[in-house]
């Protein structure tokens, strides 16, 4: 049977940094200015991947 893999729909603000290799103040201040989009899940706060590939695919325009 084939292995099937899971595409995350948010990830840490830790994981974004690494992905992007952008500080965590940076990630904080994207949010801010509403280039990323983020949720609250049990206290931990998450960007959607959705908003991190507009963001690096338009550099400028705000969050979907």
């Amino acid at each position: 049977m084939p292995t099937r893999t899971i595409e995350p729909i948010a990830v840490s603000i830790a994981t974004f940094s690494a992905m992007t290799d952008l500080g965590r103040t940076t990630a904080y201040n994207l949010i801010a200015q509403g280039k990323l989009k983020k949720v609250k899940v049990l206290g931990r706060t998450l960007i959607t991947v959705a908003s991190i590939d507009a963001l690096l695919a338009n550099g400028s325009e705000k969050a979907k």
